[in-house]
């Protein structure tokens, strides 16, 4: 997004969208994670081998029973193939 959307508690809050300051910084939405679904195991097998020959490591890799799942931190985001 170009600016962040407004996002208010209540709708009689009463502070304004349009009053920012370092004190007042305006609301915002940030991504936080993004999960990649792949077909079979074997292709998160060759996503993690691609990542780690570009030097991208998962931080945290966990089997969840009917999924497995790699966690990666990248530009703040977290982002789980499994």
């Amino acid at each position: 997004l170009d600016s962040p959307l407004p996002i208010s508690s209540s709708p009689s809050s009463s502070s304004s969208f349009n009053d920012t300051s370092p004190n007042n910084p305006p609301p915002s939405i940030r991504l936080n994670h993004i999960t990649l679904k792949f077909a079979s195991l074997n292709d998160l097998a060759h996503m993690y081998h691609a990542a780690k020959a570009g030097g991208v490591e998962p931080h945290l890799c966990l089997n969840h029973g009917v999924t497995a799942s790699l966690y990666y931190k990248l530009q703040g985001s977290k982002w789980e193939p499994d």
